[in-house]
């Protein structure tokens, strides 16, 4: 008997000491289940790791290790430094200003197109600017939540809809713009709308 009150192992099981006899004790597999420290007895029934190395007369020896699954997304070795990519103003400072910048630029557009009369040009930089930051907005949600290294198809498919959606709204703008009042002044006559008797 060891130090932990265990006796044996008996055909897979683990006995407790003052257990009545053989098949009384829990299967192996169930006692598996944290690792045991040197400075504190292990509980009543002790994962087999510990058992196996405070004794020796142990008879079932414990299966290798698995081999840890190969990835062909993984460069070098677990003691290599993360590679990081070069850095670039363009992805990083460049494109955070300006996303600021355009958002910034939405409150006077937004202001100035209220209070100014129709002006096509003031209502065409309005609705570009407003597509742009909506754009933008729909990128930064695909990148956080559809990740093409995570997602390789799925997040292609989504940029891919973003990009060609952005265009047709784009077209749509142009048209409305071009060929119809224009986004300010359907907003002013929503706005002033009358009931009609």
């Amino acid at each position: 008997m060891d130090q932990a009150g265990y006796t044996a192992v008996e055909k897979g099981y683990v006995v407790p000491t003052g257990a009545p006899g053989p098949g009384h004790g829990r299967p192996l597999a169930s006692a598996a289940a944290k690792p045991c420290s040197s400075s504190s007895p292990p509980p009543r029934l002790a994962p087999v790791v510990c058992l196996s190395l405070r004794n020796p007369g142990l008879t079932h020896p414990l299966p290798p290790s698995a081999p840890a699954l190969a990835s062909t997304d993984v460069e070098g070795t677990v003691n290599d430094p993360t590679p990081f990519p070069p850095p670039d103003k363009a992805h990083g400072q460049y494109h955070w200003t300006f996303e600021r910048l355009l958002s910034a630029s939405l409150v006077p557009l937004i202001g100035a197109t209220a209070v100014s009369s129709v002006n096509p040009v003031l209502d065409g930089v309005l609705c570009t600017a407003i597509v742009a930051h909506s754009h933008m907005g729909f990128d930064q949600i695909l990148t956080d939540y559809l990740h093409e290294r995570k997602f390789p198809v799925l997040g292609a498919i989504a940029k891919w809809v973003l990009r060609l959606t952005t265009a047709g709204v784009l077209v749509g703008v142009y048209q409305f713009e071009t060929n119809d009042i224009g986004v300010t002044e359907l907003i002013k006559r929503a706005w002033k709308g009358e009931k009609k008797e």
